[in-house]
């Protein structure tokens, strides 16, 4: 099995209600996916979802289906036919309570686009929050390290957007970054923080030093989005970090016990913290 990951941001809806603290958003969030639900969002998407609790009824993940009808080859009165048929495939999610992180199973026979897949299912999220104050974002972990990678690749860069969503809580990690934006949400009340650069010459060149190393570690692991823009020729080419990071294991979810799926996902999230494209080891 292969999966991906998105880090959930929730953002209070400042201008209409008050907002919940930390602890009560995460609850609030809890509540939401220990629920099954269907949903029909963006793109003709119609979700149908099914909680994975523990015994004590704790998150540990769930299943996102999809219906899907099929003519699937029978045989009847001697002979060969085919008759449409309702199947329901899905795939597994894992739920990374400490840092607010989803692993989906990836099988593009089911969700061909994962973007598409994070957005709907923040979309559903953000309609049964927005009674609580808050509003859903989840935003993808990138492969690391792209983002410089493609600076050095152009012969020219002409605009640079560094967007960042905050607060994004990230349990103990990162703490000076996130400290930062949290101090930068108090005084703006911005949801959200751009850092662009222009030049008209196609000259820009980003150090890489602390600061925007840290910027960009952050948006590579799901806490916002890059964007990189070329003026080729007389045509703008734009470059983005949408490639995914994955993470393999060889267990299936479905003989585990609840705590072999806890230290599944520890293990799942270890390695999508360090971008490595490896096979976690057994619970």
């Amino acid at each position: 099995m292969r999966f991906y990951a998105g880090r959930i941001s929730l953002l209070p809806i400042e201008n209409l209600f008050a907002g919940l603290g930390r602890a009560n958003r995460t609850q609030a969030l809890e509540q939401v996916l220990s629920r099954p639900f269907e949903f029909t969002g963006k793109y003709s998407t119609h979700l149908v979802h099914e909680p994975l609790l523990s015994s004590n009824r704790e998150l540990l993940g769930g299943v996102l289906g999809r219906a899907s009808k099929e003519r699937l080859p029978q045989r009847e009165a001697g002979h060969f036919i085919k008759r449409q048929a309702e199947l329901w495939p899905h795939v597994y999610y894992l739920y990374a309570r400490s840092e607010n992180l989803v692993l989906v199973q990836y099988d593009s026979r089911v969700f061909q686009d994962p973007h598409k897949l994070l957005e709907n299912l923040a979309l559903y999220l953000s309609t049964q929050l927005f009674q609580t104050g808050l509003t859903a974002i989840i935003v993808p972990l990138t492969v690391r390290g792209r983002f410089w990678a493609t600076l050095a690749d152009l012969t020219s860069v002409n605009e640079v957007h560094l967007r960042l969503v905050a607060p994004n809580f990230l349990g103990d990690w990162m703490k000076d970054t996130k400290k930062m934006l949290e101090g930068v949400v108090a005084e703006t009340q911005a949801e959200e923080i751009e850092h662009s650069l222009y030049s008209n010459s196609g000259k820009i060149r980003i150090p890489k030093n602390a600061g925007y190393e840290s910027a960009v570690e952050w948006i590579e692991a799901g806490g916002g989005k890059w964007s990189i823009v070329s003026w080729d020729g007389g045509r703008s080419i734009q470059k983005s970090g949408r490639s995914l990071r994955y993470v393999r294991t060889k267990v299936e979810l479905s003989g585990l016990t609840p705590e072999q799926i806890v230290q599944l996902t520890k293990s799942l999230a270890e390695s999508m913290r360090l971008d490595v494209d490896q096979e976690a080891p057994k619970p």
